[in-house]
């Protein structure tokens, strides 16, 4: 992919076969079983915790060094994960473009 030093790691907890109307319930899962546990792990940190969103998001930290997004059922990202890990195979200037294209909107606020 398009990944950098300082980029984040984008993470989805899914069950193949579910469809979003499990959404809630993965998310009450995560909410009473996933939190103490991390809560209990001394290498992540809960940064924040975001639950009215359109799809909630743990943000985590791991190690002190890793910045960990971790998403329930959220299948909408990975076709475009994939589909931007083959552009970024398909040629090494590809996947510099992918970079410079990144660094540029980082820079500009974009997002």
């Amino acid at each position: 992919g398009f990944g950098i030093s300082s980029s984040d790691l984008d993470v989805t907890c899914y069950v193949e076969g579910m469809d979003t109307s499990y959404t809630s319930i993965a998310m009450h899962e995560m909410r009473t079983q996933l939190v103490p546990l991390l809560n209990e792990n001394p290498h992540f940190e809960i940064v924040e915790q975001i639950w009215n969103a359109r799809i909630p998001i743990l943000k985590l930290r791991f190690a002190t060094v890793l910045d960990v997004d971790l998403s329930c059922h959220n299948a909408e990202a990975l076709p475009n994960t994939q589909l931007l890990r083959a552009y970024s195979e398909l040629a090494p200037v590809v996947h510099d473009l992918g970079l410079l294209v990144k660094l540029w909107a980082r820079s500009e606020g974009v997002c």
